[in-house]
């Protein structure tokens, strides 16, 4: 269903691999991780440059914005709205690790009770400037302060037993004069610069790290602040991150964390788990970050306001008034046409669908699929395409059983169905002709029941000329032309009472042209007369409808004239 489908289980699912993949401490699958060796102590990994950023080049022309609204009012797939807002501090958050209160990941059905309008200019939820990772924080390690011979550091791996990897110092080899990472009694690997323990936020060989007030790196799912100031205030705010397993490395990118199983996303330029619409790049192994990114890399997710969890499935989105799809193993925003449940739980029927090229915002009503050459319908309220007969816009329509192509334009078309619809044919068609609504309109079966092919306007027969036939008969005979300029094209007889002595009866035939007798190269049209009692008793049609008449229904089809 959607293009680059078989990256799928290289990212999204993750749990069917976890017995075969490589893993990390939590099961995480399909994200390549640093390797260390058993003693735990950090190896050195490419990691994302600092700086990289989130942002697409270019926003879809309707960018989306945010909002937490009550989706009370929109009748649509059986499934509980999902407005998104932003995290908030004091509300329903999730706690850190080791707390009592679980780690974030539980799906809630919480509706948000603020509404939050993003910047319109970038992808929700992202600056337009990207902070630099974490706020105000400059590390020796990255801004040069220290010197070649206190900062360069050689480390060796030992056997993969757990033998203790060592650090070779650039000075007198004590703990009190060492610059980098030194292994404890408690066996605990901390980071030392000029002797000292480091704390808080440290860069590192261009990762980041952090680190309590006794020098031990986070590992795992973290809520901690930005920076590295002492005190905070009520307005400063706590962020979640995630620290490699093993290394204490600050996720960025995308993460599996399988202990709650979801996807959640960290900002390439923060480290923080985002939320709420995000337009970022798909990346299956979150390698090479810093590599030009192609077309198609950029998709827009929906991660849950209190989780960070990648949503998928149905969602309404309240501040835009709009229900949107999201892939069910990719997680992105879908477009386009798609065959779906109309609820989350996957069960019942499947219908199409089609969301918007520009927004993802499910369609209402008619829409043109020029690529197909078809009209579609899809149902005010719901979205699902209709097919057979529907009401469209105050209208019976007949849409193709299986295709969903419009295919009868008046209400007169259901009028005529209803009148022959339990009625027998010699042959597979059934040509009817209402005389009130000047519309002829043309059956075949489908699956043993009549459904309309054609629906034409029609000029029929003026009582002071000629009255077109009112009952039941058969199609007769055919012809190429008749009728001696002006000429009428492709006729098919329906009905011939024998007192014609010309032995021409009412028939089905082209307006009338002049000029030549070919009807593969008419000459000027002589007279229309369509949408009105015009003609001697024959019923008009434009000239391609005539050819289809003659070339589609055959002779001992049944016809219905009636008012």
């Amino acid at each position: 269903m959607v293009a680059g489908l078989s990256l799928s289980v290289m990212l999204f699912a993750a749990p069917a691999l976890a017995k075969d993949a490589c893993t990390d401490a939590d099961g995480v699958a399909g994200v390549a991780q640093p390797v260390v060796a058993e003693t735990g102590q950090p190896a050195a990994t490419a990691q994302p440059e600092l700086g990289a950023t989130t942002q697409r080049e270019q926003s879809p022309k309707s960018t989306p914005t945010v909002n937490s609204e009550a989706a009370t009012q929109k009748v649509h797939p059986t499934t509980s709205t999902t407005d998104v807002g932003q995290e908030e501090e004091g509300g329903t958050v999730p706690a850190v690790v080791g707390e009592e209160a679980a780690i974030p990941g539980a799906d809630t059905k919480t509706v948000p009770k603020a509404e939050t309008t993003l910047k319109s200019e970038v992808a929700p939820g992202a600056d337009a400037t990207p902070t630099p990772m974490p706020d105000g924080v400059r590390a020796a390690g990255v801004t040069g302060e220290e010197t070649t011979a206190q900062a360069k550091e050689t480390q060796r791996a030992v056997d993969d037993a757990g033998s203790e990897k060592l650090a070779t110092q650039a000075g007198s080899g004590s703990a009190q004069t060492t610059d980098g990472w030194v292994r404890g009694a408690d066996g605990v690997w901390r980071l030392y610069r000029q002797g000292r323990v480091q704390t808080g936020w440290q860069a590192h060989e261009g990762n980041w790290y952090y680190f309590d007030a006794k020098g031990d790196p986070l590992k795992g799912q973290q809520r901690v602040y930005a920076d590295n100031k002492e005190t905070h205030s009520a307005e400063d705010k706590r962020h979640y991150y995630y620290f490699d397993d093993a290394t204490g490395i600050a996720t960025k990118g995308w993460k599996y964390i399988k202990s709650q199983d979801k996807w959640v996303y960290y900002d390439l330029n923060t480290s923080q788990m985002q939320y709420n619409q995000q337009n970022v790049r798909f990346n299956v192994n979150n390698s090479n970050w810093s590599s030009q990114a192609k077309d198609g890399d950029y998709h827009w997710y929906l991660f849950d306001q209190h989780t960070g969890a990648a949503l998928n499935k149905w969602n309404y989105i309240g501040s835009q008034d709009k229900w949107v799809y999201y892939d069910d193993v990719m997680r992105w925003m879908l477009y386009g046409e798609h065959f779906l449940h109309d609820n989350n739980q996957g069960t019942g029927s499947r219908y199409w669908y089609y969301f918007d090229d520009h927004t993802g915002a499910t369609t209402y009503g008619y829409k043109r699929i020029e690529r197909q050459g078809k009209t579609v319908y899809y149902a005010r309220g719901s979205g699902k395409m209709a097919h057979e007969w529907a009401n469209a816009d105050g209208k019976m329509i007949y849409f193709d059983k299986y295709t969903g192509k419009k295919i009868t334009e008046s209400q007169a078309a259901y009028s005529a169905w209803l009148r022959i619809r339990n009625n027998r044919s010699a042959t597979n068609f059934y040509a009817t002709i209402d005389n009130s609504n000047y519309r002829a309109v043309f059956f075949t079966r489908v699956d043993g029941q009549w459904a309309p092919v054609k629906d034409f306007l029609c000029a029929v027969g003026n009582p002071r000329l000629g009255s077109t036939f009112r009952g039941y008969s058969r199609i007769l005979s055919k012809g190429r032309v008749m009728g001696w300029d002006p000429y009428e094209y492709f006729w098919t007889e329906f009905f011939n009472n024998g007192a014609d002595p010309t032995g021409e009866g009412q028939r089905f035939h082209s307006i009338l042209y002049t000029g030549r007798r070919d009807p593969d190269n008419p000459g000027p049209v002589y007279e229309d007369g369509r949408g009105a009692k015009s003609s001697h008793g024959c019923v008009r049609v434009a000239l391609h409808e005539a050819r289809w008449i003659y070339d589609n229904v055959p002779i001992g089809s049944a016809v219905h004239s009636f008012d």
